[in-house]
């Protein structure tokens, strides 16, 4: 069928015509019957009128068939060029004709697609049935009709639309066609294709966020939310989506704080974090909720929707107020300790110190709470304590060490330290408890009786017990070959008896600078007797032990006669010799005490 042909004239102009003759036909009649002369005239004015009727209507009927011609010539223009597809087909679904734009949507020649079924360019058997209901649907039911099919065209590509189609009759034929529109939404359908993947991907995502997780509009009410959610706060999502956040639960979610977060902060900084809510909900009771707040603006739709995320810390609250009890326990203990003590953690961070360890450091114990030794210590003391800490723990014993610091007047000090390992309920090491006791005072208190043990006190030399043990420990070393020098102040009888003893004392003391200023630090440098001193000398030859008895001699106060002081020399290559060598020293210093005499 040709649209641009099945055409009429308006039914309204043409019964007027068919009107206007059989009046003009009825006149004529009542004419040619026996009437008077003045009915004569009467008729015939009359039928004049309905010529001149008459020749006005067939005027007026050329006039709609211009109209009508200039109307068809328009619709076929809007019909082949307009950029919607359209297609006629009668009731079987046999394609009448197509215009050019649907021609080129299923890329085949317009004159190739007249008879041909449009079923047959549907993609697949279910969208071949909707057409068919789409069909018995028109034929039965005047007005649009809208069904979504896929189209497969002559180069295979794949074609998402949307059909709308009208019934149309016919005037001449009385038979029923169907003019049916198609819009291309390939790019809609795969649109919402991606916009469903979106959906789910964030839905996703949304379920696997472990915290409870609810997705609101602007408007607060909320479009989703997680499982997580409806098992925390034992809701269903009927009870949920959809409504207003403030309504969940009978209300339970009117919180003050909430609404303070929507209306006054939100607004503001579209991103929240750590905003700490407590509330007594009515299923699950007291709960303290932290809340993370972000709005996203969809600059698409103009609209925003707002994340919340909750966390639910009753728990970690309730723990970190244990925690905090136990560490202000701890604090109590620490500061009655007298003795400098911590505690460190498994980090090496200290948890915990009392008074006296922040006064090493002029530092409130606040204060050093969280540093490592590096960050309070010197760099080598800080590589030891942590490494003392290391291994208290990884042994699990508690150990003793002994050390020195020096504080911050630069005093030197000694201090006892005992680290003990802290254990949790499975036995792991969690940390460390350290106390250290100032033994300054003990520790100068064994120096000097140490140094009294060891030392003559009239001359600062070492004694004779200490020179035997040492002669000892050389002997058990290697230090060979060894040479040993014995010395004897000249003439002490006689200051002492001349004198006096304190003289006697002043020459001794005279005599035991000049030797040990002419002898090594290794040197050990002894007084043995009440004038007699003795010297030994680890790995050195009798030659450097002459060097330094001729240093001695050269002396001013040996030269001037100020101390007279006379030396044995003898050397040992090992340990047997020592015995030897010590006789032969002593002996030599006799000799040479005698041959002084003589001069």
């Amino acid at each position: 069928m040709d649209i641009k042909k099945d055409r009429h004239l308006p039914t309204d102009v043409a019964g007027l015509r068919s009107h206007a003759e059989e009046r003009l036909r009825a006149k004529a009649v009542e004419l040619n019957s026996p009437r008077s002369g003045e009915e004569t005239q009467r008729l015939v004015h009359e039928l004049e009128v309905h010529q001149i009727e008459l020749e006005m209507q067939n005027e007026e009927l050329r006039r709609s068939q211009e109209e009508l011609v200039l109307s068809r010539n328009t619709y076929a223009e809007l019909y082949d060029f307009a950029p919607v597809g359209y297609f006629t087909f009668d009731a079987r679904g046999l394609i009448r004709e197509a215009n050019h734009t649907g021609a080129q949507l299923l890329g085949i020649e317009r004159r190739q697609l007249t008879n041909k079924p449009f079923s047959s360019f549907i993609a697949d058997a279910d969208g071949r049935k909707i057409f068919s209901r789409h069909l018995e649907s028109l034929m039965q039911k005047q007005g649009m009709q809208k069904c979504e099919i896929s189209l497969r065209v002559k180069d295979g590509t794949l074609i998402h639309g949307q059909l709308k189609s009208v019934t149309l009759d016919a005037i001449e034929t009385k038979d029923r066609y169907i003019l049916c529109s198609i819009v291309d939404g390939t790019v809609g359908k795969q649109l919402e294709t991606e916009i469903q993947d979106a959906r789910e991907y964030a839905e996703n995502i949304v379920e696997t966020v472990r915290e409870p997780l609810v997705v609101l509009n602007s408007d607060l009410r909320i479009l989703t939310a997680n499982h997580s959610f409806y098992n925390t706060f034992k809701v269903t999502p009927e009870d949920t989506i959809g409504n207003f956040i403030y309504d969940l639960g009978n209300r339970q979610w009117d919180i003050p704080r909430l609404r303070i977060l929507f209306k006054e902060i939100l607004p503001h900084d579209t991103v929240i974090n750590g905003y700490e809510v407590e509330h007594d909900f009515l299923d699950i009771g007291r709960k303290i909720i932290l809340l993370n707040a972000r709005e996203i603006f969809r600059k698409k739709i103009g609209s925003n929707i707002i994340l919340l995320a909750m966390e639910d810390i009753t728990e970690r609250k309730l723990a970190e107020e244990r925690i905090s009890e136990v560490i202000r326990q701890q604090q109590a203990i620490l500061d009655n300790i007298p003795n400098i003590a911590w505690l460190k953690n498994r980090a090496g961070r200290y948890v915990a110190v009392n008074e006296p360890f922040g006064r090493m450091f002029d530092l409130a114990p606040k204060e050093l709470v969280g540093k490592n030794d590096h960050d309070i210590y010197p760099p080598e003391l800080a590589v030891k304590y942590e490494k003392d800490s290391r291994e208290v723990m990884a042994s699990g014993t508690r150990t003793y060490f002994e050390e020195t610091i020096v504080d911050r007047d630069g005093k030197l000090l000694y201090l006892e330290k005992i680290e003990t390992p802290i254990f949790n309920d499975t036995g792991v090491v969690i940390g460390i408890i350290g106390i250290a006791h100032d033994v300054t005072s003990r520790k100068e208190v064994e120096v000097t009786l140490r140094h009294d043990s060891t030392h003559d006190t009239l001359t600062g030399l070492y004694n004779r017990a200490f020179f035997d043990e040492e002669l000892e420990r050389f002997a058990r070393s290697r230090m060979f070959p060894m040479s040993i020098v014995m010395a004897d102040v000249n003439g002490l009888k006689t200051v002492n008896d001349t004198l006096g003893h304190e003289e006697g004392d002043n020459l001794i003391r005279l005599a035991a600078r000049l030797i040990l200023g002419a002898f090594r630090a290794e040197d050990i440098v002894a007084r043995i007797g009440g004038d007699e001193f003795a010297v030994l000398l680890p790995e050195t030859a009798a030659t450097v032990a002459e060097e330094a008895v001729r240093r001695i001699m050269n002396c001013p106060e040996i030269i001037t006669g100020k101390v007279s002081i006379a030396f044995g020399i003898a050397s040992a290559e090992n340990k047997d010799q020592i015995a030897e060598a010590l006789k032969l020293s002593d002996e030599r210093m006799y000799r040479d005490k005698s041959a002084q005499k003589e001069l």
